[in-house]
């Protein structure tokens, strides 16, 4: 019989300290940040790290907004298979609010066409005057 197990009132135990991680010793060696990325930087390329980055649909949804022809909501849905609701969230949230674009938005038969203005908005801290 292995010595794991204990006989107890006729049945078998499994010993719990045999699979407990804090009986187990680590055979890793810590490897401090530093020493980690000067690992990295020799085995990785020259080459611009942002080729190898696949493409957000942030990424895809700012590009289709900087176009001349803008973006309607069902247009972004389609390319993110995003809801109507969270296009609308990520417009209000992301484009305008967190990367403080100028978002421009205008009513046309196709549906409500939005485009950024190429240019950033002033943030609001700047744009409060003194009272």
């Amino acid at each position: 019989m292995p010595k794991s197990k204990s006989v107890k009132s006729g049945k078998l135990l499994q010993s719990k300290s045999k699979h407990h991680k804090s009986n187990r010793l680590s055979t890793r060696t810590p490897v401090s940040r530093q020493r980690m990325r000067s690992r990295m930087a020799v085995t990785t390329s020259i080459a611009d790290p942002r080729q190898d980055r696949p493409v957000t649909k942030q990424a895809r949804v700012i590009a289709m907004l900087c176009a001349p022809e803008g973006a309607t909501i069902d247009a972004i849905m389609q390319v993110t298979n995003w809801q109507q609701h969270s296009v609308r969230g990520f417009l209000t949230a992301v484009v305008r609010k967190k990367l403080g674009f100028d978002l421009l938005s205008e009513a046309a038969e196709s549906g409500r066409i939005y485009r950024i203005n190429g240019q950033r908005a002033p943030s609001s801290a700047s744009t409060k005057t003194a009272a």
